[in-house]
């Protein structure tokens, strides 16, 4: 009979088989087992060769005599050595990065450098970048605030933990840490009290000589902050500079030729519990809603020693005479009188008003009362005059002046092209001036003012260091439609709101002119006055409708008291020359030509002062200056002007550069995506990706297979992409952006695996169709009279997991949509404590609907058994001294009147961990700490399979509870933040989100079943996970420079337990007729072993065949054959794993499941072939 003939005759039949052997799906995509134990009835039988060896037969579990004491007796804690049997695998991903805090190049070699982050530890490259290195993963911190590599010995290193930026995510530190082997190993060298440093110094050509600067506790007053010295290598420390215990240092200088003299920056700030201000209690003047709550004070400034720190002198002459903020410093390699200086001020943003048109001058006032020259802007209509630096104005035409500001009144009328006489003395002499006044230059970069970006700060002030906002305020945040302007946010009692703009509106048309973009909106609304109207069509829907909007002055009078102020409490770039004689009381870059003795201010830049601060000088040409920011600013004329065309190419927020001294063009950034490498000024920049150090705040998992993951990023908006990859691995390219904006909680819903929910800061909700692209938003609209609704900065939200068209949110309420999202209601009253409160946790039972937790950011707990009708305060009962920020609440799956509520009181100067559990609906609360170390809480959740088993994210690990909270034990991960845990609807995978490398994932399967009673007495098989057998696609191959996330081993993993060692072990695989088709290599030694059953059979006899036989060891990887394999693959079914211990037999069943995403058409090849090769086998011709 024709062999082939044969096969195709059954085609009907195995195409029939390869359906049967699909993983069934249900409604939500879900794969569907068998569940709950299988009898020994069904299992395959064992045939003579198992029963030869059988003295004693125990199917598993069984009971030895004794064992039930055994069990009472038995310790629940997951044994410290178990937990390295557990190794998590990197999902990413590494294109979008994380914040980079500071860069230390070895300059004798500066292929040799390192880049510090603020929660994801430290990178090294000795090539370049063209690959890194994880330095520092098993330290007790992560966060670093500075590296400094010893100029003379590229084998010391120094870091000092805990980032210096005190941003409302910031982590902190424990000392100061030294590595004599280029960063292989590290000691902690003390300072532990010091929580964040602003800077390191090392001696040019004594390494144990060093500086450090300590910023202190972020959250409280504390002594340990100033500067500290040691000239014996860390060995002892001495406090040579010290304000009070508010007051830290942020930034330090040391001469480029005499180490004894260093100029250092000091800055007394001060944060509060709160991560944002929403709400309508009104912030401080000046305040940017997430800055620190004290931004200024008396503390700060800069100082200088010439004698190693033995005597310090405060350096004022030509500096704000005001209280000042956060300051950075640069020395000028190439002549070392020149140092530079940004400073933040009390005032910035005042002055006069601004001006449209451009003289290009600025002068100070003087003491006798006149106006003195001090910078003419290359090429500006006071240059083109011939008026030069030194120039006294006298009087504007003929009218005698006495301040500048008279000059700026007697020009902010003129228009370009009128003309201006400036009668000015030059040494004794007196000149006139015919000036020609011009437009200001553009300034690129630049955000507008009245309207806002998503996610940005619409109704504000504008963004970045660009040219000043708008009189006028509509009140609206907006991104581009197809049609027009899509608004994506209407700000309560704003011009929009009280006109009628809803959130989703698309603005199509503006006084009769049609608009194709957001940008047109906001270019048309930038020259408007307060008072004015305009005029806009907009589309609702289906329905279009006109609506007029009558503009306002901006609220609280900003632009009055401040109206040189930019976006996040910054000042304008460019304004020198018309904020008046005293510019430089408000801030800016200031440039010393003797050593720091006396200061100008040469330009009014400064982006968001307590975030950046950053000033950089080429060192072998003093005319290019840059200054970092929201966009990264270039001067090529000394500082007289800037522009954001610098750094166009990296991504936004720079908080560190490094400039080659030998060649100005080379340059490193670091930026809140990573760090970036030019070798031409920033015309083009090399994207260092191949790290995970993303800062990832949320997770979630798609109920498909193969799945996929999503979440949000620090900065980087939200994102998802492969959970498990069928092409070696995901690379960065498989993921897509979801979302802008800072990245919060992402949801996929169990529905419709192609929706997914996301959010931004401050409640910028929505939901996007990834098949389609569509995006909607969610916000509640507030109706007239209501107050205005309170989103925390991370807004908390899910779907039900009783029905997930039903949307829950916070507010200072608890808010409910019946339809995705749509038309979102209150349905609690205010439950925070405080009118700046916000909620920051929210869950539902998933055995009752009507069981709802909530817990805010100001410390109160509530609980509602009845969907929302009534609501019970249980702050009280968690037995408190003072409300603390509720970080996550866990409503457990196993019974109703349980909950879990973790707590993160680090904003409270508090890092010890907070875990409740309460058994009746928070009448009472146990603590579950225990063992916990400390480090601030961030999450806890409850297996959705063992009620007894429990994950903990802290501010640096993670952390496992078999016994619900008794005993905790640390898993192998590196240092980290762990923000979130998502697991798998359907297999064991969780995945965590880590707050600085990316994502992790591992397979919780084993450890699902492990019991206090398992560590004694006799040996245990854990039941195996299903196996899906994946047809690997080709892989994409690659070279050093790409990230690849890994797999998880192809085949079964297998996990086996010896209480003590064994003289014989054997693992063997059997079919369903019972035949052996596998034999495993088995360890005979005491403890938990890990081995993987690639699904393979034995090679048949006379086959030939490799050496190898049996499985693979545990770990990640691709889904490649991991070397060679001498049996075909199993085909999908139910086969049997037993294990032989000294004659005793412990069995499981395993089902092997074809590929989901296999046409049948394949797998029923697959068939054919697996039936071909079983045939003769058992057949032979």
């Amino acid at each position: 009979m024709n062999r082939h003939f044969s096969r195709w005759a059954f085609l009907p039949l195995f195409l029939l088989l390869a359906l049967l052997t699909l993983p069934s799906l249900d409604a939500d995509a879900q794969i569907i087992r068998k569940k709950g134990k299988t009898s020994q009835a069904e299992q395959p039988p064992v045939k003579e060769e198992a029963k030869k060896q059988e003295t004693k037969k125990n199917t598993q579990p069984g009971k030895e005599k004794g064992q039930e004491k055994a069990k009472v007796l038995a310790p629940a804690k997951l044994p410290d050595a178990w937990a390295k049997v557990f190794p998590f695998r990197p999902l990413g991903p590494a294109n979008m990065g994380g914040r980079i805090t500071a860069i230390s190049v070895f300059e004798k070699d500066p292929s040799t450098f390192w880049i510090a982050t603020a929660s994801g530890g430290l990178l090294k490259t000795n090539n370049n970048g063209i690959t890194f290195e994880h330095q520092f993963d098993k330290s007790a911190t992560v966060s670093i605030g500075d590296v400094c590599v010893a100029p003379s010995d590229k084998n010391v290193v120094w870091i000092g933990t805990g980032e210096a930026n005190p941003r409302n995510s910031v982590s902190y530190g424990d000392g100061i840490y030294k590595s004599t082997d280029g960063g292989a190993s590290w000691k902690n060298m003390g300072l532990k009290g010091a929580f964040q440093f602003g800077k390191i110094l090392i001696h040019p050509t004594n390494p144990n000589i060093v500086y450090a600067g300590a910023m202190g506790r972020l959250y409280g007053a504390s002594n340990e902050r100033g500067v500290f010295k040691t000239t014996d290598g860390g060995a002892t420390w001495n406090k040579v500079h010290f304000v009070n215990d508010r007051t830290g240092v942020i930034d330090m200088a040391m001469h480029p030729t005499e180490a004894d003299t260093l100029l250092v920056a000091t800055w007394e700030h001060m944060r509060d519990q709160f991560d944002s201000w929403p709400g309508e209690v009104k912030k401080p003047e000046g305040i940017d809603g997430y800055d620190p709550i004290v931004r200024w004070g008396p503390g700060s400034g800069i100082w200088k020693t010439i004698n190693g720190g033995a005597n310090w002198k405060k350096l004022t002459n030509g500096l704000p005479s005001g209280n000042v903020g956060r300051i950075g410093l640069d020395w000028y390699r190439k002549n070392p009188n020149i140092v530079f200086a940004i400073i933040d001020a009390e005032n910035f943003g005042k002055g006069l008003p601004p001006i449209t048109t451009y003289l290009g001058a600025a002068a100070k006032d003087q003491a006798n009362g006149l106006a003195k020259i001090f910078q003419v802007s290359p090429n500006s209509p006071a240059a083109k005059a011939g008026i030069q630096p030194g120039d006294v104005v006298t009087a504007v035409g003929d009218k005698p002046v006495k301040e500048f500001k008279e000059v700026v009144e007697a020009i902010r009328n003129k228009k370009a092209g009128d003309k201006i006489s400036l009668q000015v003395n030059r040494n004794g002499q007196t000149k006139t001036m015919e000036v020609n006044l011009s437009d200001r230059p553009e300034r690129k970069g630049q955000g507008k003012g009245g309207a806002g970006t998503k996610g940005g700060g619409g109704g504000g002030f504008t963004k970045g260091g660009g040219r000043a906002p708008s009189d006028a305020y509509m009140g609206v945040f907006g991104e581009d439609a197809s049609n027009g302007a899509k608004i994506t946010r209407v700000t309560d009692e704003g011009p929009g709101e009280k006109a009628g703009l809803l959130n989703d509106d698309v603005i199509t048309e503006i006084d009769g002119k049609k608009i194709s973009s957001y940008q047109e909106f906001i270019d048309i609304l930038q020259p408007k006055k307060p008072d004015d109207k305009m005029k806009l069509a907009i589309q609702r829907g289906k329905e279009t409708k006109v609506v007029t909007v009558s503009l306002e002055a901006r609220p609280g009078g900003a632009n009055r008291i401040r109206p040189n102020a930019v976006d996040l409490g910054g000042q304008n770039m460019n304004i020198q020359d018309s904020q008046g004689g005293n510019g430089h009381e408000f801030g800016g870059v200031y440039r010393s030509d003797d050593a720091g003795e006396s200061w100008v201010r040469i330009n009014s830049i400064n982006p968001r002062p307590m975030y950046f601060s950053v000033v950089r000088v080429d060192p072998s040409d003093d005319k290019k200056i840059y200054v970092l920011g929201v966009s990264q600013h270039g001067s090529s004329d000394g500082g007289a002007s800037f522009n954001s065309s610098f750094g166009r190419q990296v991504h936004a927020d720079g908080h560190a550069m490094w400039i080659s001294p030998t060649d100005g063009r080379h340059m490193i950034i670091g930026t809140d995506g990573g760090a970036y490498q030019t070798y031409d000024t920033g015309a083009n920049w090399d994207h260092f990706n191949t790290s995970a150090i993303g800062q990832f705040y949320h997770v979630d998992i798609s109920p498909k297979l193969p799945y996929m993951v999503a979440g949000g990023l620090q900065d980087n908006g939200s994102w998802s992409g492969p959970g498990i990859s069928l092409q070696g691995g995901a690379i960065n390219e498989d993921w897509i952006s979801v979302a802008g904006g800072d990245g919060y909680t992402c949801r996929f819903d169990p529905n419709d695996a192609d929706l997914i929910f996301f959010t931004s800061q401050n409640g910028n909700m929505g939901r996007r169709n990834l098949k389609t692209g569509q995006i909607s938003s969610i916000r509640a609209q507030r109706k007239p009279g209501q107050p205005s609704f309170r989103y925390n900065w991370n807004t908390p939200y899910f779907l039900s997991k009783h029905n997930s068209k039903i949307f829950y949110c916070g507010s200072q309420f608890v808010m409910r949509s019946l339809n995705h999202g749509d038309d979102l209601r209150p349905i609690s009253p205010d439950l925070t404590l405080t009118k700046r409160g916000s909620m920051s946790a929210l869950a539902e039972s998933p055995r009752n609907p009507d069981v709802l937790w909530a817990g805010t950011d100001d410390g109160a707990l509530w609980v509602t058994t009845n969907g929302g009708k009534d609501w019970t305060n249980v702050t009280k009962n968690l037995g408190l001294k003072n409300p603390l920020w509720i970080a996550t609440i866990e409503a457990s799956r196993f019974a109703e009147g349980r909950a879990y509520v973790a707590i993160d009181a680090h904003r409270s100067d508090d890092d010890n961990p907070y875990i409740f559990i309460t058994e009746d609906f928070g009448k009472t609360f146990k603590p579950l700490r225990n063992n916990l170390p400390v480090g601030s809480t961030r999450c806890l959740r409850e297996d959705q399979k063992n009620e007894n088993l429990l994950y903990c994210g802290t501010e640096f690990s993670f952390f496992l509870s078999l016994d619900r909270g008794g005993q905790w034990t640390k898993m192998i991960l590196p240092t980290v933040a762990v923000h979130e845990v998502a697991q798998h609807p359907v297999i064991g995978d969780i995945v965590l989100a880590t707050h600085g490398r990316s994502l992790w994932a591992l397979d919780v399967t084993a450890l699902r079943q492990v019991k206090g009673e398992t560590f004694v007495g006799q040996p245990v098989l854990f039941k195996p996970a299903a196996s899906i057998r994946w047809r690997p696609q080709p892989n994409r191959g690659g070279t050093n420079r790409k990230f690849v996330a890994a797999n998880p081993a192809r085949g079964a993993p297998l996990f086996y337990y010896l209480p003590k060692e064994a003289a014989k072990v054997e693992l063997k695989v059997f079919d369903i007729e019972g035949d052996v088709i596998r034999t495993l290599p088995a360890n005979k030694e005491a403890g938990l072993h890990p081995i993987t059953w690639d699904t393979m059979r034995n090679s048949a006899p006379g086959q030939g065949g490799g050496a190898r036989q049996g499985g693979r060891p545990m770990g990640g990887g691709g889904f490649g054959l991991g070397g060679f394999t001498p049996g075909r693959p199993v085909s999908p079914g139910q086969y049997r794993v037993v294990l032989f211990v000294e004659g005793v037999e412990f069995s499981q069943l395993i089902q092997v499941e074809a590929d989901p995403t296999a046409p049948p058409s394949i797998l029923a090849e697959e068939i054919f072939t697996d039936w071909d090769t079983l045939r003769l086998q058992k057949f032979p011709d």
